[in-house]
């Protein structure tokens, strides 16, 4: 009985003591949204579409978030669904720069896929999807 107490004690040690975060006194926000100018060249031409990736708001963010639920199991990461993965959250962060509108599915739908991956990876880093995001809420 003695031993078993003991080897209680001893597990009991071993676990690290988990410390809460002081909160801070003040913060201050920037309540502009980031963005990232993209120049789109058009194939066989010198001209290039400008467009603007936008930071989400919050609401978008959240009916996006809520898509992507939809479409795997969120705890794991397992994707059940990869339709529109990419141009889906593109169509809400790609404005037109010309028609000041946002450029629509059907025409990201069309775009390379190893664009269409470069600014997903921008577009998720800009409105703070990745993994990273709490961390870099912390830093800064």
């Amino acid at each position: 009985m003695a031993s078993d107490i003991m080897q209680e004690d001893d597990l009991g040690k071993e676990k690290e003591e988990v410390q809460e975060e002081a909160l801070p006194l003040e913060v201050e926000c920037d309540l502009e949204l980031k963005t990232i100018l993209v120049k789109l060249k058009k194939p066989g031409s010198a001209l290039s579409w400008e467009c603007e990736l936008r930071e989400l708001i919050g609401n978008t963010r959240d009916t996006y978030l809520e898509r992507q639920s939809k479409m795997g199991d969120m705890k794991t990461g397992v994707m059940r669904n990869f339709k529109d993965l990419h141009s889906y959250l593109l169509a809400l962060t790609l404005w037109d720069l010309e028609t000041k509108k946002t450029v629509p599915v059907e025409d990201i739908r069309n775009f390379p896929a190893s664009v269409q991956t470069r600014l997903f990876k921008l577009s998720v880093k800009l409105s703070d999807l990745d993994d990273k995001a709490e961390e870099r809420a912390k830093n800064a």
